[in-house]
C-alpha cells in the first residue's frame, strides 16, 4: 500500500496518510489532523520553507535562525547545517538530482549549495529585498525567483540575475 507524507511547518511534523482510505470530513471549526504524526523535527526557529529531496529520504527546512538544515528522515537527525550568515531564508528549491540546493533570503540573496559536500557554490545578489519563492528548471540550468513582485531569471553560465 502506498503512503504519502505531508510536511507542516512550525516545527516540522511529518504526517502520513493512506490515500486508499477515505479522508473524513472535518466538522466546521475544528482543526484535528486526519493523519498520524510519524515524526517531529525541531528546526529551532520559525520555518518559512520546506522541501523534500527527490528521493524522499531527506527534508530541507529553512527560515529564521539564519540556517538551512537538511534532515535525514530515517534517523530524524540533521545531516547538514548550511549557514546563511545574517540572512533569514524564505524559500528553497532542489534540482532534480537532489545535488544542488537553492535558497532565497529576506535580504535579496540567492545561495546555491552542493548537497553532497555542503559547500556554498554561489551567492547571487538581487536588486530586491526578499526572495519569496524559487524554482529550478527540470534540467537544472535555469532558476526562476519571485522577488517582491518581479520575476528574476538566471541562466547557469552567468552570475547575475536578469529581470523579466
Amino acid at each position: 500500500m502506498s503512503r504519502k507524507c505531508l510536511a507542516l511547518a512550525l516545527a516540522v511534523l511529518i504526517v502520513r496518510s493512506t490515500p486508499a482510505a477515505p479522508v473524513p470530513r472535518q466538522p466546521a471549526g475544528t482543526s484535528e489532523p486526519t493523519g498520524s504524526v510519524v515524526s517531529r523535527l525541531d528546526h529551532g526557529a520559525t520555518i518559512d520553507a520546506v522541501a523534500f529531496t527527490p528521493d524522499g529520504r531527506e527534508l530541507v527546512t529553512a527560515g529564521d535562525g539564519n540556517a538551512v538544515q537538511v534532515w535525514d528522515l530515517a534517523t530524524g537527525k540533521i545531516r547538514l547545517r548550511l549557514d546563511s550568515g545574517k540572512h533569514p531564508v524564505r524559500s528553497v528549491a532542489l534540482d532534480a538530482a537532489g545535488k544542488r540546493l537553492v535558497a532565497g533570503t529576506s535580504y535579496g540573496h540567492v545561495f546555491v549549495w552542493n548537497l553532497d559536500t555542503g559547500r556554498l557554490v554561489r551567492n547571487l545578489a538581487t536588486k530586491e529585498d526578499a526572495v519569496s519563492t524559487l524554482a529550478l528548471s527540470p534540467d537544472g540550468r535555469c532558476l526562476a525567483a519571485g522577488l517582491d513582485g518581479i520575476t528574476g531569471y538566471h541562466r547557469r553560465r552567468g552570475a547575475k540575475l536578469t529581470y523579466t
